[in-house]
């Protein structure tokens, strides 16, 4: 479409150019919308590959070969009814369809138009044998269009590039593209690249930075990882004095597992603020658990110290 609404803008004399057979439209080539706007096409992506406006002179040398390379392709259609019907008119005898003849039982004067369907019409006498007929046209003529479409595309693009290289006009604007093709498969980048708005300059999405993402959750230290280390002062205990009791000392053995189990619930919290941690259910349950164990020991050894003071002002 941009093709199309542009050909005639590129200063382009189509008054130069080869001009289609008359036939040609019969097949759909048509001199507007195929032939100008394919070469109107073909310059706009030499530009584009290039990044640059191009010169009158070299549009004009690619539009006329151009031309030759379509008027070429034009020819397709009736090489294709040609071909067609000189295996037609060459089989005719033996009612020969490609890759395969009908054997001795076949009878051409009989023509069932669905043949698998054996409530299908069928003709009988020579409008059979025209039928007939038809159909190994028909079969030919797939197989001719894709023979000739097979040879007659690669050597008309072939015949264009041979013609850009050795036409003064278009030498050095071919020079330049196989040059940029060159460069382009030594670094991987686009030769059209530059041709955007941005000249290539910004990297491509995959090129940019991205965001870090955090560690795994798995390589992150819980706070029962850190309890050793958290705990490392706490079990230094200074030495007892003499004089204290048995009573004394697991008091104090207490207050230091008070102390630590308040150090473990700070760097739970501290944990939980810094890392996100999510406590589950059973986590909490257990920590009530040591705290109510907690509670229970300093109360059975307050009641015991109560009791040793108590055995102690008894004289007897």
């Amino acid at each position: 479409m941009i093709a199309f609404q542009n050909r005639d803008r590129l200063g382009i004399n189509y008054e130069q150019l080869d001009r289609l057979p008359f036939w040609a439209p019969l097949f759909g080539y048509t001199t507007e919308t195929w032939f100008k706007s394919g070469i109107a096409s073909d310059v706009m992506a030499y530009s584009e590959v290039v990044a640059r406006a191009l010169s009158p002179t070299e549009a004009q040398g690619i539009a006329e070969s151009g031309a030759k390379a379509r008027t070429l392709v034009a020819w397709t259609p009736p090489l294709t009814a040609a071909l067609a019907f000189f295996f037609t008119w060459r089989g005719r005898g033996r009612f020969r369809f490609p890759f395969k003849t009908p054997g001795p039982t076949f009878d051409p004067t009989i023509f069932r138009v669905l043949a698998w369907l054996d409530t299908s019409p069928v003709i009988y006498g020579p409008h059979a044998i025209r039928a007939w007929h038809s159909l190994r046209f028909a079969s030919y003529s797939a197989l001719s269009y894709f023979a000739i479409k097979t040879v007659i595309g690669p050597f008309a693009l072939a015949g264009h590039s041979v013609r850009l290289m050795q036409d003064p006009r278009t030498k050095d604007l071919f020079k330049e593209i196989q040059a940029r093709a060159k460069h382009a498969r030594q670094t991987g980048i686009d030769p059209r690249g530059s041709a955007s708005p941005s000249g290539g300059q910004f990297p491509k999405q995959s090129e940019q930075q991205t965001w870090q993402l955090p560690p795994p959750q798995s390589e992150q230290r819980s706070w029962q990882d850190d309890e050793p280390s958290s705990l490392g002062d706490e079990h230094v205990q200074p030495a007892a004095p003499a004089s204290s009791s048995s009573w004394d000392r697991l008091r104090r053995d207490g207050a230091v597992s008070a102390r630590a189990a308040s150090r473990r619930s700070q760097d739970g919290n501290e944990a939980q603020r810094s890392d996100s941690y999510v406590y589950s259910q059973s986590d909490e349950d257990s920590q009530s658990a040591k705290e109510q164990a907690q509670r229970e020991f300093d109360a059975m050894l307050e009641r015991e110290r109560q009791s040793e003071n108590s055995d102690s002002q008894d004289p007897f």
